[in-house]
């Protein structure tokens, strides 16, 4: 039967027949399975189909360019072999039939499905073609010219390139059909407009394809209409569009100067409630891509007039709903895998056909961040730094939010590598600003937090508070006078546990890096040893106990610099006392037994030194103590110090009966 068919496509004189015999092969290329369609090409109907391109018939080309562009769906290889792109081109000449053009344009399209299968110059030959198609007055004629187009450009660079040669004759009309044209076709002009924007070439084409749009045809005002639009879709489309012609501060001021984005700040503020809907999710992601490159790329000037916008209350709203969602798949066992395809978005329009990418919540919550954390870098005076911080505290809860993305897991960081940090420097900046200020209430609640922040386990980031000043101001605080003790006393916990914190990193290494020499350094360059020492005195046994344990640290590389500071005085008197008032304190006398230790480790004058200050004899008095663990402290110490000494040294311990009481013991 198809042999038949195939065979009245050649009596060129009976015109009735031909029509429907190429009719007949239409239905089955339309409806028939893959198999049939093989059947179709496997019989010889490709090269039939092209010959009757030619007729003069339009109905019989109509047909024809649908029937190839049908079987192209299932052997396009085969179908492009025969060169068919010309015929079909060639088909529509002087014709205004609305069919024939619909079905080129469809064949066409369907024939790019494999576009690396085609040489540039065959492309070449077929953008004039889809330029015009452009111009035309039926809707579905303009989807497919954009789809068409839209597959050309997602080829190679040679491919991108030639379509943006026609730049010239293709933008105007593609840029009216954003205002003057279906909604569908208004999707599919800006799925090509985005696609051109963010190609694959080069950074010198992507540059000049958006100046182009942006200068020479002036698209904003035409964006600007679109990001109104009813259409979710469409908004979502818009903004990346934006996104990606706002790489420089001169387009990012366009954008301020055409009043865009207000509008985009409306977008930012779909919801307020607790719950991330997808559809809404989708608008303002790119939003937040937006806005983390000007907060990369923009002035000071543009990331004040976004802060000044409104911008931080709706963008810490969008973090906690983010955290809620990733938290919610979290407890339903959802795996942050960043390489599983499968949980790409469904492609469709209805909220139960999108869904919500566990990558995406990682990227948009480290994104939030960073832009917040950009934004308490810009201010130069403490008026503005106080709007920003005010601004994001005001957002209910959203404090407790990102101290628990300054906790992410490690799992996060191959998402958004920086989200622990720039949490952590926002936290670091606000609660900086409270101790700044001049409320006694706001004072305490930072220094508190830092104190905590600090303790084991934290691993808050040192790093961080030492370059953010953050611990000059713990010194500034305990150097002044007009501070009260409640408040020094939590700086100096504070204080400590920095140095503690410092501490502990270098006992887990063999040689010391040159970062953390250099915080050792920043320590003593900025007065804390003495305030230390100073602390030793303290009534806080806690205090005293870290205090001490901390400055044996410091002691291991910079022991002269603890003895200049006066350290041997405080620890005589430390010592007088200790069995008074803190002899049931187990980490109070191993704190001080460690400290004695390391500053006892050094040269035969510094021992002599420590002998000439009575260090050991009180030290020998611990040996007496009933308490075992004073006395395992104290052995240490003694030990420690005995392979360093001279002849007269040990003479002196022997003197003092420190070998009975060793080996008594």
């Amino acid at each position: 039967m198809l042999l038949c068919f195939l065979q009245f496509l050649r009596v060129d004189d009976n015109g009735v027949l031909q029509v429907e015999a190429i009719r007949a092969i239409e239905k089955v290329t339309l409806y028939g399975t893959s198999d049939h369609l093989r059947s179709v090409i496997e019989a010889g109907a490709v090269p039939i189909m092209i010959r009757v391109l030619s007729s003069t018939n339009e109905d019989i080309r109509s047909l024809a360019a649908k029937s190839l562009g049908n079987l192209a769906c299932v052997d396009v290889e085969y179908v492009q072999g025969i060169l068919v792109l010309p015929a079909l081109i060639q088909a529509t000449q002087n014709s205004t039939n609305i069919d024939l053009i619909r079905n080129v344009t469809y064949a066409i399209w369907n024939l790019f499905s494999y576009k690396e299968l085609l040489g540039i110059e065959v492309v070449r030959s077929v953008l004039p073609f889809l330029n015009q198609l452009l111009y035309s007055q039926d809707c579905q004629t303009l989807l497919d010219a954009c789809e068409t187009f839209y597959s050309i450009a997602k080829g190679n660079d040679e491919y991108l390139r030639a379509i943006l040669a026609l730049e010239k004759l293709m933008l105007p009309q593609l840029i009216e059909l954003l205002s003057n044209a279906p909604t569908d076709v208004i999707k599919g002009a800006l799925r090509l407009i985005a696609c051109l924007s963010n190609g694959t070439t080069t950074d010198t084409v992507k540059k000049a394809f958006r100046d182009c749009l942006v200068i020479q045809h002036n698209i904003l005002p035409r964006l600007l209409w679109l990001l109104g639009h009813p259409d979710l879709t469409i908004q979502e489309v818009t903004v990346w569009i934006i996104f990606r012609l706002t790489a420089s501060p001169k387009k990012l001021q366009l954008l301020i100067n055409a009043a865009i984005f207000p509008k985009l700040l409306e977008l930012l503020k779909l919801s307020d409630s607790d719950t991330l809907r997808p559809l809404e999710f989708e608008i303002r992601k790119p939003i937040v891509y937006f806005l983390n490159r000007a907060a990369d790329c923009g002035k000071a000037e543009h990331i004040w007039y976004f802060i000044t916008e409104g911008t931080i209350p709706p963008l810490c709203t969008l973090l906690k709903q983010v955290d809620a969602v990733e938290g919610a798949q979290e407890m339903l066992g959802a795996k942050h895998d960043v390489n599983d395809a499968s949980k790409d978005k469904e492609e469709g329009e209805g909220e139960n056909k999108v869904q919500i990418i566990p990558k995406d919540l990682l990227v948009i919550g480290g994104k939030i961040l960073k832009i917040l954390d950009k934004m308490l870098s810009i201010p130069q005076d403490n008026k503005k730094l106080e709007f920003i911080v005010n601004s994001i505290c005001d957002t209910n809860d959203v404090m407790n939010t990102i101290e628990k993305w300054s906790y992410r897991e490690l799992d996060a960081f191959d998402v958004f590598p920086d989200i622990r940090s720039h949490a952590e420097h926002i936290l670091i900046i606000i609660y900086l600003t409270k101790i700044k200020s001049n409320d006694p209430e706001k004072q305490f609640e930072a220094l508190q937090y830092f104190r905590n922040r600090l303790s084991p386990g934290c691993n808050f980031s040192v790093q961080q508070m030492i370059n953010s000043d953050v611990v000059s101001c713990f010194i500034q605080i305990l150097q002044s006078s007009d501070i009260s003790p409640a408040l020094q006393e939590e700086a100096a916990f504070a204080l400590v546990q920095v140095v503690l914190a410092l501490v502990v990193k270098a006992a887990n290494v063999f040689e010391l890096p040159e970062q953390l020499l250099d915080h050792y350094r920043y320590l003593i360059n900025s007065g804390a040893i003495p305030i230390m020492i100073r602390l030793l005195s303290s009534s806080n046994k806690d205090l005293v106990a870290n205090a001490a344990y901390a400055l044996g640290g410091i002691a291991i590389e910079y022991r002269d610099v603890v003895l200049e500071c006066g350290a041997l005085p405080v620890l005589l008197e430390m010592m007088e006392t200790s069995q008074e008032r803190l002899s049931n304190t187990d980490f109070y006398n191993k704190s001080l037994c460690v400290l004695i230790s390391k500053l006892a480790t050094g040269t035969r004058d510094q021992i002599q030194g420590l002998i000439d200050g009575n260090i050991f004899v009180e030290l020998f008095d611990q040996l007496q103590s009933p308490e075992i663990y004073i006395k395992k402290e104290a052995v240490g110490v003694i030990c420690n110090v005995i392979p360093r000494s001279n002849f007269t040294q040990i003479s002196y311990f022997i003197d003092k009966g420190m070998m009975i009481d060793m080996l008594r013991n």
